[in-house]
């Protein structure tokens, strides 16, 4: 599988080169640079390069980001989205969510995702978007915790569409790049989850 990153100004692509010989792309939207998870098909790449894109390819050329984006796709077996993702590699955009939602809680949930209870397939999907800097952000906070207080290893994903993610960038406060979130216990009691 051949992964290229197409550029032209601001405008990024990426492109997975299938061995059927066509192409499928993706294109990062502004303002947010948020992956599209909607697949473009083109049978060649000759229109965009014609169109002024630039095209780097193998080994990182333009920085980490770049590589990031590479692995990301390359752990793809066919020009998809992945449908399950790796709990570690996914970022908090929230600096800090409460504990307690209604009748559930972010500790309970842990808990009976640790001893089996509760499955995360059971769940609705967490839903996440791809930065064009390669990173995997959540819209589900609450549910990333209790996946990462669990030790889950792999967990279900729902890929944003732009627009959603763009109705809830307003979530985005935090301030350690998303490694971490603040679980608020109530009172002035705190846990870290990374």
């Amino acid at each position: 599988m051949a992964i290229y990153i197409l550029r032209k100004n601001s405008e990024k692509l990426i492109s997975i080169g299938d061995n059927g010989g066509g192409f499928t792309l993706y294109r990062f939207e502004e303002p947010n640079g948020i992956l599209n998870p909607t697949p473009i098909r083109e049978p060649s790449l000759e229109k965009y390069l014609e169109g002024g894109f630039r095209i780097s390819e193998g080994k990182a050329t333009e920085g980490r980001d770049d590589e990031a984006l590479r692995r990301f796709f390359s752990a793809m077996s066919d020009a998809e989205m992945p449908k399950e993702v790796s709990v570690k590699d996914i970022h908090f955009m929230q600096s800090s969510i409460k504990n307690e939602t209604g009748q559930y809680t972010v500790l309970k949930n842990a808990e009976q995702l640790a001893s089996k209870q509760l499955l995360a397939g059971s769940l609705p999907r967490m839903r996440v978007w791809l930065s064009s800097v390669g990173k995997i952000w959540t819209l589900d906070h609450r549910r990333l915790a209790a996946f990462r207080l669990a030790k889950m290893e792999k967990v279900p994903v729902e890929w944003a569409t732009a627009k959603t993610v763009n109705a809830e960038f307003f979530k985005m406060t935090t301030r350690v790049g998303g490694v971490s979130i603040r679980l608020k216990l109530g009172g002035s009691k705190n846990i870290i989850i990374d």
